[in-house]
């Protein structure tokens, strides 16, 4: 018996033909470029079939081409786990920031709330923008529109991992950090994210801003060369086979830069020990150094409070600064003066102000638990991310 009609069968067909977008493969975390390859091509495929369905062809041949449809991942390259992240991710506006938070909530349900808020929040950014754009002709507006909202949109994006870095445990940072798409794995400011690492030494601390340092020199030619090319391929008139030619130039000079890059890596992988890469891959994204040390109960208070919350707040930042106040750094500029830049003794005066660093940092990452976990409700979390400022 056929419980569909022909049409209604093929409709359904057509619209779940497409397992995974096109952008979904650049968001997959771990992926070699074999993989993206097959991705690719098999995306390009089901391009193929869904337009051929939408067709109404013969059933023989639609039957066929269901049959390939569902294949699952046959053909893709990936393992099954892969698969399903890869058919699961968001589509549309927002689509790498829903995924970071799909990943969050992954492997700390507990944050279902802050990451609804934060999803509810820039989705209506982005329906305020939509609506302020259309029919909106001048450029300038428009592009005023598109900043502001756009700074709405990565202000929440600060605020929801400010509070994820803290209601997180460093193993479940970690373990986000395994799943979120390459731009997410990536730390802002990095060079100063490596200096604020527990333990650092003297040493090592000299060997990161070499390593920085000579590559960045290193890639100075090829950024000159790119940015070269990028004005060349303006150029009007520009022959078929030259702007072939400066695409291929183009592609050999990222490459050149991606290799340097992968060699950096390498080498601070190598600088670092075990417990100061696991240090750093408990970071949050989308938050510099500087912006994590901030303290946590400043935030606390651009919320309406009651006496009680207000209270315990000025008790933790008292405490907070008197805990502070026994972490001393070296006065760096008084020990130059006094033993000079260049002797041995500044290795171990740079060694301690490292450490300080690092010890400021983790006291705030402790505090803001305690902010965000016990002294605000659920809803006031939910509300400073959203809005910060005008909670009811």
């Amino acid at each position: 018996m056929r419980w569909f009609p022909g049409p209604l069968l093929l409709l359904a067909a057509a619209a779940a033909a497409q397992d995974f977008a096109r952008e979904s493969i650049e968001m997959m975390p771990g992926l070699g470029q074999d993989q993206k390859a097959k991705l690719l091509r098999l995306h390009a495929r089901q391009e193929q079939i869904e337009k051929r369905l939408k067709e109404k062809p013969p059933k023989e041949e639609a039957d066929k081409l269901l049959a390939e449809r569902s294949g699952g991942p046959g053909g893709s390259g990936l393992e099954e786990a892969q698969w399903k992240r890869l058919v699961a991710m968001p589509r549309g506006a927002l689509r790498e920031e829903r995924y970071a938070h799909m990943v969050a909530l992954e492997v700390a349900p507990s944050l279902d709330r802050i990451v609804a808020a934060a999803d509810a929040a820039q989705a209506v950014v982005v329906a305020q923008r939509e609506q302020l754009l259309k029919g909106l002709e001048d450029r300038i507006v428009r592009a005023r529109v598109e900043s502001t909202c756009g700074e709405q949109q990565r202000a929440i994006e600060r605020r929801f991992w400010r509070v994820a870095w803290h209601l997180m445990t460093p193993d479940e940072m970690r373990r986000a950090r395994e799943l979120f798409s390459p731009r997410y794995q990536q730390y802002p400011d990095l060079p100063q994210q490596l200096q604020t690492l527990p333990g650092l030494t003297a040493s090592q601390s000299q060997r990161i801003r070499s390593l920085f340092a000579e590559t960045e020199s290193e890639n100075a030619a090829d950024q000159a060369e790119v940015r070269r090319i990028a004005v060349a391929l303006r150029e009007p008139g520009l022959k078929q086979e030259d702007r072939n030619a400066l695409h291929r130039a183009n592609g050999a000079a990222y490459g050149r830069m991606g290799k340097r890059n992968n060699a950096l890596t390498d080498a601070l992988r190598a600088t670092l020990t075990k417990e100061q890469r696991d240090a750093l891959h408990a970071r949050p994204p989308y938050l510099n150094p500087g912006e994590l040390q901030q303290p946590p109960w400043q935030f606390a208070r651009e919320l309406r409070l009651s006496p009680e919350q207000d209270a315990r707040l000025k008790r933790i930042e008292q405490e907070s600064n008197k805990e502070r106040g026994g972490i001393k750094a070296p006065d760096m500029g008084m020990m130059m003066q006094e033993i000079g830049a260049e002797s041995p003794q500044m290795m171990a005066v740079e060694t301690a102000r490292q450490g300080v660093r690092a010890q400021v940092f983790d006291h705030f990452h402790g505090v803001g638990r305690v902010v965000f976990g016990e002294v605000l409700t659920p809803a006031q979390v939910c509300d400073w991310i959203v809005a910060p400022g005008v909670s009811p």
